[in-house]
């Protein structure tokens, strides 16, 4: 069996919902990907995608001790380690994009200009993390 061998990369999530859930990805993400560090921090306080987005963008570094973290979710996690790219690891910041839209509102700014923002479920680098 492949095995993906990621010793400065930790996988984590922050969150107060859905522990199973979040505990089936951790375990489901490393199958065949062996992580620096898995972590699932649960938080009480997150009653807000807000809240959580806070968390997210000012305290992630706080749990993290290697030089990246894949943020996951119950819902979005990897799952194929053979297309791990050592690339990304020169990057601060690998998100999936969101899909193209498939009609005339999803996705678009203000005056419809589509927007393809990745979604949370991403590889950060520490050096981004402590930058804010």
């Amino acid at each position: 069996m492949y095995m993906l061998k990621l010793p400065n990369v930790t996988l984590i999530c922050i969150t107060n919902k859905d522990f199973e859930g979040h505990k089936k990805a951790l375990e489901e993400s490393s199958k065949g990907i062996e992580w620096g560090a898995r972590k699932i921090i649960w938080d009480e306080s997150i009653t807000s995608i807000d809240v959580w987005n806070y968390k997210i963008i000012f305290e992630l570094h706080h749990y993290v001790q290697t030089d990246f973290a894949f943020l996951f979710h119950a819902d979005g996690y990897p799952i194929r380690p053979e297309e791990w790219r050592d690339e990304w690891l020169k990057l601060d910041y690998n998100g999936s994009p969101w899909p193209l839209p498939k009609d005339s509102f999803s996705y678009r700014d203000e005056i419809g200009r589509v927007q393809r923002v990745g979604n949370s479920v991403s590889l950060r680098s520490k050096k981004l993390m402590e930058l804010v």
